[in-house]
């Protein structure tokens, strides 16, 4: 069971397949609703399990409307403390990440070895390279490094975590060797379908930190403000709306501790929807924010989608609000969002993601928190 938000058509399932995605970077107007709601809930269905995908390569083909597909989204990942031998940070997590074609978290940590935390920061977080590696056994295809932690241990670290990530199978998203290549989309297919997926920061500890034409570091969309980087942002969904048939973006944004999102977000938000963006799913603030969604005039498929915040995911230990989280599941058929699934999960003991039933008192709170009006 999962909390629904906004399907009123029939859902098509894909045949299943063994294979997973794989992604290559590559270069790369809807119109928005007038406004974004929340939707009501209504009765759960299934997760799918979907077809095999190859690595983005080759002019745009036509779409398979009738093929279903899911992306699962979850947020805020790292593993800066040992594990023990045969445990697994990704085994309580349901739906498995792997069970999408398409899964994406947040990787707020350097992935690497060495390098000298910065200065005038209070937290550096570091994982080792063998969290590349776990990520990419536990299904997770692609990581935002557009955040605040990326950079903790300096800019070749920043490097490091690219190359090991990439070397494990997942793609780095937001973050480059300079602004052209951390605004540049990752692409991946599912079957004919183009999907394209870009990250972006507004939490940015120092200016140094991003990616500029002449060094390397996280792809800005302003310091909480729309200034000339949430333009050239905007330019890039824009795009990749032009060549792609779904495109999502990850944003880090917002107010840490805050269960709703600021104006500034709601702006960045209907700004990235004019400009084509499918999905705009939402990282920072450490507690779960709303997902919200506006119908299309058919109410056949759910319009562009905001997740403000989906919290802590693998983290360390936490109690309270910043314990809850979840993993949004949205289905496809074709290039059209059909529906938006919220799975309500919360921190075990070690600080990692397990599943909570949604009818349990738990669940329905946890559930409660993404569907609140602010």
């Amino acid at each position: 069971m999962a909390l629904i938000l906004g399907v009123s058509c029939a859902l098509a399932f894909a045949d299943p397949s063994p294979s997973r995605s794989t992604a290559q970077e590559n270069p790369s107007s809807t119109t928005a609703p007038a406004a974004v709601s929340t939707l009501p809930a209504v009765p759960p269905g299934n997760p799918s399990t979907g077809p095999a995908n190859g690595p983005a390569s080759g002019p745009a083909r036509p779409v398979e409307k009738a093929r279903s597909w899911t992306f699962l989204f979850a947020g805020d990942a790292l593993l800066t403390r040992p594990i023990k031998p045969g445990t697994n940070p990704f085994a309580k997590i349901d739906p498995p990440l792997a069970s999408a074609d398409i899964a994406m978290v947040n990787a707020e940590t350097a992935i690497a070895v060495g390098g000298t935390p910065v200065p005038d920061k209070e937290f550096h977080f570091r994982s080792s390279p063998d969290f590349a590696r776990l990520l990419h056994e536990n299904g997770v295809d692609a990581v935002s490094l557009a955040n605040n932690h990326a950079l903790d241990y300096g800019r070749d670290a920043l490097q490091q975590t690219i190359a090991n990530l990439r070397a494990a199978g997942v793609a780095p998203v937001g973050a480059g060797t300079n602004r052209q290549d951390a605004l540049t989309p990752v692409t991946m297919f599912v079957g004919d379908i183009r999907v394209a997926l870009l990250a972006a920061t507004q939490i940015i500890p120092n200016g140094s930190w991003v990616a500029t034409e002449r060094h390397g570091g996280v792809a800005s969309a302003g310091k909480h403000t729309l200034d000339a980087n949430t333009v050239a942002l905007a330019n890039a969904v824009s795009a990749a709306h032009a060549t792609h048939d779904v495109v999502i973006v990850v944003m880090h944004w917002g107010i840490e501790g805050s269960s709703c999102p600021t104006p500034v977000q709601r702006a960045v938000a209907r700004l990235l929807i004019e400009h084509g963006a499918t999905a705009v799913l939402g990282a920072h603030p450490h507690v779960l924010q709303p997902i919200e969604a506006a119908s299309t005039p058919t109410g056949e498929t759910i319009a562009p989608i905001v997740a403000y915040s989906m919290g802590n995911f693998i983290w360390d230990p936490r109690s309270s609000d910043a314990a809850d989280t979840g993993v949004l599941e949205l289905r496809f058929r074709g290039d059209a969002l059909t529906a938006a699934v919220f799975h309500p999960h919360r921190l075990d003991g070690n600080g990692w993601a397990a599943a909570v039933d949604p009818s349990s008192p738990s669940g329905k709170r946890i559930v409660a928190r993404t569907t609140r009006r602010c």
